[in-house]
């Protein structure tokens, strides 16, 4: 399977995983948004199938539709996500003890910033995140996709995306949910002693 277009259909397994995901999380959180993105990876797997068959015309009608609802939902899913960081910071329950698996929830990195501080749990972030990344090249290796320098140049687009999108990301959601709250907890203060 090493013949470049299998590239092509690992990506679509890819975006096939990614779009399982948001579908059975929109489900799962009753969230609409998460529903309607999730077609984005979808139309992009029927894209690049296409492409491996070479039906150049026709998907390119599958990525400008992907790209369409992008663009025209692209507020939403962060929305959705800063609703449900917000909700998962009211709710986590920040006496009990860390467990591995909190790594993998909201309310978890916020019992992780109460334990450790903001910059360990930043850089615990990224490396989360470049973990995670990196097993896409890793499974290029092992089902030999691509030769050697495509799969490391590959590894260096995500793992730079990774560092890039993590700073961003656990600063928008989960640093300023507890500004938020700390703010509203100052101003209901100053209501009380008023």
């Amino acid at each position: 399977m090493s013949s470049p277009l299998s590239a092509l259909l690992f990506g679509a397994a890819l975006f096939i995983i990614i779009g399982a995901i948001g579908l059975i999380r929109g489900f799962k959180l009753k969230e609409r948004a998460y529903k309607i993105y999730s077609i984005v990876p979808i139309l992009l797997s029927i894209w690049l199938i296409l492409l491996y068959y070479r039906q150049i015309i026709l998907s390119m009608g599958f990525l400008l539709a992907a790209g369409i609802i992008a663009l025209v939902n692209r507020s939403k899913p962060l929305e959705a996500t800063s609703r449900e960081v917000t909700t998962a910071h009211n709710e986590a329950d920040l006496s009990k003890p860390l467990r591995i698996s909190d790594i993998f929830t909201w309310g978890g990195w916020f019992k992780i910033i109460k334990k450790w501080g903001t910059r360990k749990a930043l850089l615990l972030f990224i490396l989360f995140n470049l973990c995670v990344v990196e097993l896409v090249p890793i499974a290029l290796l092992i089902f030999n996709i691509g030769n050697i320098f495509f799969v490391g140049f590959f590894t260096s687009i995500l793992t730079t995306s990774a560092i890039i999108w993590s700073i961003p990301i656990f600063n928008q959601q989960i640093v300023r949910t507890i500004e938020i709250d700390n703010a509203n907890c100052r101003s209901d203060s100053h209501k009380d002693t008023s």
